[in-house]
């Protein structure tokens, strides 16, 4: 992350300079993420919102976002750019 580029940096970045930054305070949580949010937890969440509150696209929606965003804990325990 550059602190004096003048856009909003992505959240790609952010996590980057996290897990680079506070590996060691951060690496149990993510681990946690990554094997704890997965699509069976994400339905078994989801679920139990009535289609009223969350429709089928919004909750599809949900999904995609939470899944994307557990790809990037992988990568950056991997080590690799988006």
């Amino acid at each position: 992350m550059d602190k004096k580029a003048k856009r909003t940096p992505r959240h790609y970045e952010v996590l980057s300079y996290i897990w680079k930054n506070y590996n060691k305070e951060i690496a149990g949580f993510v681990e946690l993420i990554k094997v704890e949010i997965n699509e069976t937890t994400v339905n078994k969440i989801l679920s139990k919102y009535p289609k009223d509150i969350l429709n089928n696209n919004k909750k599809i929606l949900i999904k995609k976002f939470l899944a994307e965003k557990v790809k990037l804990m992988y990568q950056l325990d991997k080590g690799e750019e988006d």
